[in-house]
Protein backbone atom coordinates (compact mmCIF):
# COMPACT_ATOMS: atom_id res chain seq x y z
CA UNK A 1 0.00 0.00 0.00
CA UNK A 2 1.39 3.55 -1.15
CA UNK A 3 -0.74 4.87 2.04
CA UNK A 4 0.19 2.96 5.12
CA UNK A 5 -1.86 2.17 8.19
CA UNK A 6 -0.20 4.79 10.19
CA UNK A 7 -1.29 7.62 7.55
CA UNK A 8 -5.11 6.22 7.68
CA UNK A 9 -5.70 6.60 10.92
CA UNK A 10 -5.25 9.75 11.03
CA UNK A 11 -7.27 10.51 7.97
CA UNK A 12 -10.19 8.10 8.60
CA UNK A 13 -9.21 6.82 5.48
CA UNK A 14 -8.22 8.60 1.12
CA UNK A 15 -9.74 11.40 1.16
CA UNK A 16 -10.69 12.40 -2.20
CA UNK A 17 -9.88 16.14 -3.21
CA UNK A 18 -10.33 15.23 -7.20
CA UNK A 19 -13.19 18.09 -7.18
CA UNK A 20 -14.64 21.56 -5.84
CA UNK A 21 -18.14 22.72 -6.43
CA UNK A 22 -18.73 24.56 -9.29
CA UNK A 23 -20.99 27.46 -9.40
CA UNK A 24 -24.69 27.44 -10.88
CA UNK A 25 -23.45 28.83 -14.09
CA UNK A 26 -20.66 26.05 -14.32
CA UNK A 27 -23.03 23.32 -13.13
CA UNK A 28 -24.92 20.88 -16.15
CA UNK A 29 -22.88 23.55 -18.61
CA UNK A 30 -21.89 21.37 -21.65
CA UNK A 31 -18.34 21.83 -22.62
CA UNK A 32 -18.21 19.89 -25.65
CA UNK A 33 -20.49 17.53 -27.63
CA UNK A 34 -21.19 14.35 -24.76
CA UNK A 35 -19.56 16.51 -21.84
CA UNK A 36 -21.30 18.42 -19.15
CA UNK A 37 -19.47 20.06 -16.07
CA UNK A 38 -19.92 18.69 -12.81
CA UNK A 39 -17.04 20.76 -11.16
CA UNK A 40 -14.05 22.04 -11.54
CA UNK A 41 -10.97 20.17 -10.66
CA UNK A 42 -8.28 23.00 -10.86
CA UNK A 43 -7.35 26.28 -12.61
CA UNK A 44 -4.44 26.35 -13.41
CA UNK A 45 -2.17 29.59 -14.83
CA UNK A 46 -3.24 28.11 -18.50
CA UNK A 47 -5.55 25.61 -18.03
CA UNK A 48 -8.95 24.81 -16.43
CA UNK A 49 -9.79 20.57 -15.74
CA UNK A 50 -13.10 19.63 -15.01
CA UNK A 51 -14.75 16.94 -13.34
CA UNK A 52 -16.97 15.86 -16.20
CA UNK A 53 -20.17 13.34 -17.05
CA UNK A 54 -19.87 11.80 -20.35
CA UNK A 55 -22.93 10.99 -22.14
CA UNK A 56 -21.34 8.73 -24.26
CA UNK A 57 -19.64 6.06 -21.26
CA UNK A 58 -22.00 6.74 -18.73
CA UNK A 59 -19.96 8.00 -16.61
CA UNK A 60 -18.03 10.60 -15.19
CA UNK A 61 -14.62 11.77 -16.42
CA UNK A 62 -11.64 14.86 -16.24
CA UNK A 63 -11.43 17.27 -19.08
CA UNK A 64 -9.22 19.42 -19.60
CA UNK A 65 -8.83 22.67 -22.07
CA UNK A 66 -6.85 26.08 -22.13
CA UNK A 67 -8.32 29.00 -20.56
CA UNK A 68 -10.21 31.13 -22.61
CA UNK A 69 -8.02 33.79 -21.12
CA UNK A 70 -4.84 32.15 -22.33
CA UNK A 71 -5.84 30.55 -25.80
CA UNK A 72 -3.46 30.48 -28.32
CA UNK A 73 -1.25 28.23 -30.22
CA UNK A 74 1.33 27.36 -27.84
CA UNK A 75 -0.84 26.61 -25.05
CA UNK A 76 -2.92 24.79 -27.47
CA UNK A 77 -0.23 22.75 -28.78
CA UNK A 78 0.57 21.86 -25.17
CA UNK A 79 -2.37 20.08 -24.20
CA UNK A 80 -2.88 18.48 -27.64
CA UNK A 81 0.89 17.17 -27.45
CA UNK A 82 0.27 15.92 -23.43
CA UNK A 83 -3.65 14.34 -25.32
CA UNK A 84 -1.82 12.46 -27.92
CA UNK A 85 1.21 11.06 -25.08
CA UNK A 86 -1.30 9.90 -22.37
CA UNK A 87 -3.97 8.43 -25.09
CA UNK A 88 -0.84 6.55 -26.47
CA UNK A 89 0.70 5.38 -23.65
CA UNK A 90 -0.82 2.61 -21.00
CA UNK A 91 1.28 2.02 -17.42
CA UNK A 92 -0.72 1.77 -14.35
CA UNK A 93 1.51 4.31 -12.90
CA UNK A 94 0.20 7.07 -15.58
CA UNK A 95 -3.55 8.52 -15.60
CA UNK A 96 -5.26 7.28 -18.48
CA UNK A 97 -6.28 9.63 -21.69
CA UNK A 98 -9.44 8.38 -23.68
CA UNK A 99 -9.84 10.87 -26.07
CA UNK A 100 -8.97 13.98 -27.45
CA UNK A 101 -10.64 16.68 -29.16
CA UNK A 102 -9.69 19.74 -31.66
CA UNK A 103 -13.30 21.23 -32.00
CA UNK A 104 -14.82 23.13 -31.94
CA UNK A 105 -12.41 23.53 -28.73
CA UNK A 106 -9.40 21.64 -27.91
CA UNK A 107 -9.53 19.32 -24.78
CA UNK A 108 -8.17 16.07 -23.68
CA UNK A 109 -10.65 13.98 -21.97
CA UNK A 110 -9.23 11.62 -19.00
CA UNK A 111 -10.13 9.29 -16.28
CA UNK A 112 -10.84 9.98 -13.56
CA UNK A 113 -8.94 8.96 -10.34
CA UNK A 114 -9.96 8.65 -7.02
CA UNK A 115 -8.57 9.22 -4.07
CA UNK A 116 -5.74 12.32 -2.69
CA UNK A 117 -3.06 14.06 -4.34
CA UNK A 118 -0.43 14.41 -2.44
CA UNK A 119 0.31 17.62 -1.66
CA UNK A 120 -3.56 17.21 -0.18
CA UNK A 121 -2.47 14.67 1.77
CA UNK A 122 0.67 16.52 3.10
CA UNK A 123 -1.30 19.58 3.75
CA UNK A 124 -3.64 17.83 5.99
CA UNK A 125 -0.87 16.66 7.88
CA UNK A 126 0.46 12.94 7.03
CA UNK A 127 4.17 12.04 7.02
CA UNK A 128 3.95 9.26 5.25
CA UNK A 129 6.19 6.37 7.06
CA UNK A 130 9.58 5.16 5.45
CA UNK A 131 8.00 2.17 3.92
CA UNK A 132 5.15 4.08 2.37
CA UNK A 133 7.89 6.39 1.21
CA UNK A 134 9.53 3.59 -0.46
CA UNK A 135 6.38 2.41 -1.79
CA UNK A 136 5.60 5.74 -4.08
CA UNK A 137 9.18 6.19 -4.77
CA UNK A 138 9.19 2.70 -6.64
CA UNK A 139 5.45 3.41 -8.42
CA UNK A 140 6.64 6.75 -9.30
CA UNK A 141 10.24 5.84 -11.09
CA UNK A 142 8.31 3.22 -12.50
CA UNK A 143 5.98 5.69 -14.52
CA UNK A 144 8.91 7.84 -15.19
CA UNK A 145 11.04 4.77 -16.75
CA UNK A 146 8.63 4.09 -19.36
CA UNK A 147 7.51 7.27 -19.82
CA UNK A 148 11.32 8.27 -20.94
CA UNK A 149 12.11 4.78 -22.77
CA UNK A 150 8.34 4.17 -24.27
CA UNK A 151 7.18 7.67 -24.44
CA UNK A 152 10.77 9.58 -25.16
CA UNK A 153 10.02 12.36 -23.23
CA UNK A 154 10.53 13.95 -19.47
CA UNK A 155 7.98 14.94 -17.19
CA UNK A 156 9.80 17.94 -15.83
CA UNK A 157 6.78 18.48 -13.14
CA UNK A 158 7.01 16.28 -11.03
CA UNK A 159 5.93 17.38 -7.62
CA UNK A 160 2.95 16.43 -4.79
CA UNK A 161 0.17 18.23 -6.38
CA UNK A 162 0.84 16.10 -9.79
CA UNK A 163 0.51 12.55 -7.83
CA UNK A 164 -2.73 11.44 -6.42
CA UNK A 165 -2.75 8.57 -4.73
CA UNK A 166 -5.50 5.92 -4.09
CA UNK A 167 -6.37 2.15 -3.55
CA UNK A 168 -2.57 1.92 -2.44
CA UNK A 169 -1.30 3.26 -5.96
CA UNK A 170 0.22 6.18 -7.24
CA UNK A 171 -0.73 8.28 -10.74
CA UNK A 172 1.59 10.69 -11.61
CA UNK A 173 -0.40 13.13 -13.64
CA UNK A 174 0.06 16.52 -15.66
CA UNK A 175 2.19 15.85 -19.27
CA UNK A 176 2.06 19.78 -20.10
CA UNK A 177 5.55 20.11 -19.94
CA UNK A 178 6.26 17.04 -21.11
CA UNK A 179 9.83 16.91 -23.92
CA UNK A 180 12.40 15.12 -24.77
CA UNK A 181 15.63 15.36 -23.15
CA UNK A 182 18.08 18.61 -24.37
CA UNK A 183 18.06 22.29 -24.10
CA UNK A 184 14.93 23.99 -22.40
CA UNK A 185 14.13 27.90 -21.68
CA UNK A 186 15.02 28.78 -18.35
CA UNK A 187 12.37 28.76 -15.38
CA UNK A 188 10.28 25.57 -17.25
CA UNK A 189 8.31 23.95 -14.52
CA UNK A 190 7.49 24.50 -10.89
CA UNK A 191 9.49 27.49 -8.52
CA UNK A 192 10.16 25.43 -5.86
CA UNK A 193 10.52 21.86 -7.27
CA UNK A 194 11.98 22.66 -10.91
CA UNK A 195 15.46 21.42 -11.37
CA UNK A 196 18.50 24.14 -10.90
CA UNK A 197 18.81 22.93 -14.97
CA UNK A 198 15.45 23.89 -15.52
CA UNK A 199 15.64 26.96 -13.53
CA UNK A 200 19.20 28.40 -15.91
CA UNK A 201 17.65 26.92 -19.01
CA UNK A 202 20.62 24.14 -19.65
CA UNK A 203 20.11 20.58 -20.65
CA UNK A 204 17.54 18.73 -19.20
CA UNK A 205 17.90 14.86 -18.90
CA UNK A 206 16.49 12.40 -17.13
CA UNK A 207 17.98 13.47 -14.39
CA UNK A 208 16.01 16.13 -13.92
CA UNK A 209 13.12 14.08 -13.64
CA UNK A 210 15.11 12.56 -10.42
CA UNK A 211 15.49 15.99 -8.67
CA UNK A 212 11.94 16.37 -8.97
CA UNK A 213 11.07 12.92 -7.76
CA UNK A 214 13.61 13.63 -4.77
CA UNK A 215 12.03 16.86 -3.97
CA UNK A 216 8.36 15.29 -4.09
CA UNK A 217 9.25 11.98 -1.54
CA UNK A 218 11.26 14.46 0.73
CA UNK A 219 7.87 16.65 1.12
CA UNK A 220 6.24 13.61 1.63
CA UNK A 221 8.99 12.62 4.65
CA UNK A 222 8.77 16.26 5.96
CA UNK A 223 5.68 18.19 5.27
CA UNK A 224 8.13 20.66 3.50
CA UNK A 225 9.82 21.57 0.11
CA UNK A 226 13.45 21.91 0.78
CA UNK A 227 13.43 25.35 -1.51
CA UNK A 228 10.06 26.71 -0.27
CA UNK A 229 9.91 30.40 0.27
CA UNK A 230 7.61 32.39 2.59
CA UNK A 231 6.77 34.48 -0.05
CA UNK A 232 5.20 33.81 -3.31
CA UNK A 233 7.08 37.06 -4.89
CA UNK A 234 9.26 36.40 -8.40
CA UNK A 235 11.54 38.88 -6.59
CA UNK A 236 14.92 37.51 -6.28
CA UNK A 237 16.19 35.58 -3.45
CA UNK A 238 19.38 37.73 -2.68
CA UNK A 239 21.66 34.92 -3.22
CA UNK A 240 24.26 34.76 -6.54
CA UNK A 241 23.08 31.55 -8.41
CA UNK A 242 26.07 28.92 -8.32
CA UNK A 243 26.31 28.70 -12.12
CA UNK A 244 26.22 32.61 -13.34
CA UNK A 245 26.83 34.19 -10.00
CA UNK A 246 23.64 36.77 -10.37
CA UNK A 247 20.94 37.07 -7.78
CA UNK A 248 18.56 33.99 -8.64
CA UNK A 249 15.05 34.06 -7.69
CA UNK A 250 15.37 29.95 -7.39
CA UNK A 251 16.53 28.84 -4.22
CA UNK A 252 17.95 25.71 -5.64
CA UNK A 253 20.22 27.68 -7.63
CA UNK A 254 22.31 29.23 -4.79
CA UNK A 255 21.85 26.54 -1.70
CA UNK A 256 21.86 23.20 -1.22
CA UNK A 257 18.56 21.72 0.22
CA UNK A 258 19.31 20.77 3.68
CA UNK A 259 19.71 17.12 4.66
CA UNK A 260 16.41 15.17 4.90
CA UNK A 261 17.63 14.15 8.86
CA UNK A 262 17.43 17.37 9.79
CA UNK A 263 13.97 17.57 9.67
CA UNK A 264 12.82 14.00 10.20
CA UNK A 265 14.63 10.20 11.30
CA UNK A 266 14.95 7.90 8.71
CA UNK A 267 16.27 5.03 7.88
CA UNK A 268 19.89 5.59 7.09
CA UNK A 269 19.53 4.29 3.29
CA UNK A 270 16.45 5.97 2.70
CA UNK A 271 17.81 9.44 3.63
CA UNK A 272 20.54 8.62 1.79
CA UNK A 273 18.75 8.16 -1.31
CA UNK A 274 16.56 11.54 -1.23
CA UNK A 275 19.50 13.40 -0.84
CA UNK A 276 21.34 11.80 -3.30
CA UNK A 277 18.62 13.40 -5.96
CA UNK A 278 19.19 16.68 -4.63
CA UNK A 279 22.74 17.02 -5.62
CA UNK A 280 22.84 20.07 -7.84
CA UNK A 281 24.76 18.14 -10.61
CA UNK A 282 23.06 15.92 -12.25
CA UNK A 283 25.37 13.69 -13.21
CA UNK A 284 25.66 13.18 -9.51
CA UNK A 285 22.03 11.87 -8.71
CA UNK A 286 21.29 8.37 -9.45
CA UNK A 287 20.04 6.69 -12.03
CA UNK A 288 16.19 5.56 -12.15
CA UNK A 289 17.36 1.87 -12.37
CA UNK A 290 19.60 1.93 -9.15
CA UNK A 291 16.88 4.05 -7.41
CA UNK A 292 14.16 1.46 -8.55
CA UNK A 293 15.80 -1.69 -7.23
CA UNK A 294 16.99 0.22 -4.26
CA UNK A 295 13.04 1.37 -3.05
CA UNK A 296 11.61 -1.95 -3.68
CA UNK A 297 14.54 -3.04 -1.43
CA UNK A 298 13.53 -0.41 1.08
CA UNK A 299 9.63 -1.43 0.58
CA UNK A 300 10.33 -5.04 0.93
CA UNK A 301 8.56 -5.74 -2.42
CA UNK A 302 9.27 -8.49 -5.07
CA UNK A 303 11.06 -7.19 -8.40
CA UNK A 304 12.10 -9.82 -10.64
CA UNK A 305 16.18 -9.99 -11.25
CA UNK A 306 15.38 -9.10 -15.11
CA UNK A 307 13.75 -5.91 -14.27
Amino acid sequence: MVVGSAARRRTGGVMSDVAVASTDTEYGRRIAPGYRVLGVVQRGRDFVTYDAWSEQRYSRCVVKAVLPTRLGRDNTSRLLHEGELLTRLDHPHLVRGYEIRRRPRALVVMETLTGSTVRHMIESGIRFPPGDIAHLGSQLTSALRFLHTVGGVLHLDLKPGNVIVGGGRARLIDLSLAQPPGPVTAGLGTRDYLSPEQGVGGVVSAASDVWGLGVTLYEAATGVSPFERSDAADSSTGEPCRTCGRPTKYRQLSSRAPRVTRLRRLPSTLARLLDACLEPDPQQRPELRVLDQSFHDLAGTHRPEWA
